[in-house]
Order: structure tokens, then C-alpha cells, then sequence
């Protein structure tokens, strides 16, 4: 009797999956077993479990390349990891994610070099994006927050304090011909216009304020602002970026609990 054409292909497409899938298993299993990217190569050192430890070379089966170190199985220590995408990250990684200090290039010539935190940009840093606008300050969870300056290709710059991405609270635009506003925004929108301070708003509004118009041109000054020597004998503490409604305390409290998640 004549097998039915139909069941013979169907047949055939099961046995196809199934080698695929057994195939798959196995480049899993050579790899760690790393559930979420498949590795095509690695060369390197290996733990006594066989578990990629100490220095090597992976190539993934979607062509990413990482080359670093390796804890257990996962990107641990100094590396580079090259998307095939064209992004990239250079810098620290902590359980196979991105934590300390590192740069991140994106496919758009976007850059970020600054501190991470579980693979998102949280504490210091600054960001140069596609359009050539620049933003340097506080981040958290990846997104812009506590106190940071903008500067645009018009000339315009902007030191003010910033939640969740938005600018949130104070701010002052300033211009290199000397134009200058002062406002208050919430989330992203500008709710007030003056010309005045208080007297309790963050150290960096005020210098800014006070920089002349040969300083708003001078990136080093600028940066100075927002970016404090990571030593500590800083001379602008990380308690003069944090929001006004962060007292000293609870600012030493978050400073000492960065420090130990990075120990």
C-alpha cells in the first residue's frame, strides 16, 4: 500500500524539527546553556565544571563577539562586548551584566560613557546622541535624574534637575550671547518663568548662573558643573546634583549604598 503523500511530508518536517531542536540543545549545552543567545565558538579558559572562567573569546550565533573575562559561565570582570548590530560596550561586567564603569556606542553614533548598574546607565555620566546634543549629570534606571546640564548645537545650554527622563524642578537656559531664563518644569513641561535663584537650589544652578560667557564655551568648566573628580577630595560632592527635596543625609545614605553595591 502507497504511503499517503501528505503523512510523508509531515513526516519529514517533525524529523527536520527535531534535528533542529536537538542541534540547538547541543550548542546550549557547549555554551553554558545560556537559554537566551546561542554561542557558535569560544576560546578561552574553563573551570574544572567546564563552565567558561577566566579569560576567553565567544561568538555568539547571531555574530556578537564578547571578549573579556568570564565568572562560572557569565561575562564577569573587564570585556568588550561587539554587537552585530554595530553597538558595543567596553568596560565592567558583574554577573553577565553591564556594572561599573564602562562606554556604550550605539548604531546611531550615539555614545555613553559613564557608571551602569545591572545594564542601565545609573550614577555619573554623559551621553553624546546622534544629533550632536549632550547631556552630562545623574542617571537612574536609565534615565536622566537628579541634576544635569544640556548642551545643544544652537549654542544653548541648560543646567536644571531632572526626573524619570524629564526635566522636573529647576532650571536655567543660558545662551553664549548672554540670554538667560530661569524656570520650574513638571515632567517635561515648563509650568514657571523668572529671573531669580533660591537660595536653596542645587550648588551647580547657581555656579552656572555665575560663569561667564567665555566659561559656557569651555567644555571643561562645564563639565566641572555636573561631573565631579571621582576621587575624594572632590570639590562639588554628589550631594550638591541631588534634588532639593534630598536632604545631606539621605544623600551621604545613597552615596554610601552605591559604594557598596559596586564593592
Amino acid at each position: 500500500m502507497a504511503l499517503d503523500p501528505r503523512l510523508a511530508a509531515a513526516a519529514l518536517v517533525l524529523i527536520i524539527l527535531a534535528m533542529v531542536f536537538v542541534f540547538v540543545k547541543m550548542l546550549r549545552i557547549l555554551c553554558n546553556n545560556d537559554e537566551e543567545n546561542t554561542c557558535l565558538s569560544y576560546e578561552g579558559s574553563k573551570n574544572e565544571m567546564q563552565q567558561f572562567h577566566g579569560h576567553g573569546r565567544l561568538v555568539r550565533a547571531n555574530g556578537d563577539i564578547y571578549v573579556g573575562g568570564f565568572d562560572k559561565g557569565k561575562f564577569h570582570g573587564e570585556g568588550e562586548y561587539t554587537f552585530q548590530s554595530g553597538g558595543s560596550f567596553k568596560g565592567m561586567f558583574k554577573n553577565g551584566m553591564y556594572h561599573g564603569h564602562g562606554i556604550e556606542t550605539y548604531p546611531d553614533g550615539s555614545k555613553y560613557t559613564g557608571d551602569f548598574v545591572g545594564s542601565k546607565r545609573e550614577g555619573l555620566g554623559s551621553i553624546t546622541y546622534a544629533d550632536g546634543t549632550i547631556y552630562m549629570g545623574l542617571f537612574l534606571g536609565g534615565k536622566l535624574h537628579g541634576v544635569g546640564l544640556m548642551c545643544f548645537n544652537d549654542g544653548m545650554r541648560f543646567v536644571g534637575e531632572f526626573s524619570k527622563g524629564m526635566r522636573h524642578g529647576l532650571g536655567i537656559y543660558r545662551h553664549e550671547s548672554g540670554k538667560r531664563m530661569v524656570g520650574i518644569w513638571e515632567s517635561g513641561n515648563r509650568v514657571t518663568v523668572g529671573s531669580q535663584l533660591p537660595l536653596d537650589a542645587p550648588t551647580a544652578l547657581h555656579r552656572f548662573m555665575e560663569l561667564s560667557a567665555e566659561e559656557l564655551t569651555d567644555p571643561a568648566t562645564l563639565s566641572a558643573l555636573v561631573m565631579p573628580p571621582r576621587a575624594p577630595e572632590a570639590a562639588l560632592s554628589q550631594d550638591a546634583l541631588l534634588p532639593r527635596n534630598v536632604s545631606s543625609e539621605q544623600g551621604k545614605e545613597k552615596a554610601a549604598r552605591k559604594r557598596r553595591t559596586k564593592a
